[in-house]
């Protein structure tokens, strides 16, 4: 069976030396990434979206503290060329 590569090109690569102090480069490029992101900045992160979720949260079941006047509601309705009717197909 005819193998689509030429397989036998792999067995001249030679290993080569890593550069001097590669893994101390790595090591200290993996510490400066875990240094930019925080446990700190992550919990005031949760925080900051917990608190954003329960503000919303009050905001939709907080009782209407200033109710539209039924005058304006129906102004607005009328202006808007809009149905008082639950029907939205007549037939």
């Amino acid at each position: 069976m005819k193998q689509p590569y030429d397989l036998e090109v792999l067995k001249k690569i030679q290993q080569v030396e890593a550069p001097p102090h590669l893994l101390e480069r790595v090591e200290a490029s993996i510490h400066e990434m875990e240094e930019l992101v925080s446990t700190p900045r992550i919990w005031l992160a949760a925080a900051a979206v917990l608190l954003l979720l329960l503000l919303n949260a009050w905001l939709v079941t907080a009782p209407n503290s200033h109710p539209i006047q039924e005058s304006v509601a129906s102004e607005l309705v009328e202006s808007l060329d809009m149905s008082l009717t639950n029907q939205f197909y007549s037939e």
